[in-house]
């Protein structure tokens, strides 16, 4: 998954169905859906281009 690291959703969802035929693929906005459910953010770049980037918290982290 190194060559996805700094992908934006079209193409996590491109490589996610390449091989997959039918039902079995998923939509652009299931990846972003996704993504968002585990705490994801999309940050755009300068180019305009959405980017995901690590969860900006830790939802399993003991509160202080």
């Amino acid at each position: 998954m190194e060559e996805l690291k700094d992908a934006n959703a079209v193409e996590i969802a491109a490589a996610y169905n390449r091989g997959r035929r039918g039902s079995a693929r998923v939509h652009v906005s299931t990846i972003k859906r996704a993504l968002h459910r585990f705490g994801y953010v999309v940050k755009k770049s300068a180019d305009g281009r959405s980017r995901f980037v690590a969860p900006t918290s830790s939802r399993s982290a003991p509160r202080s």
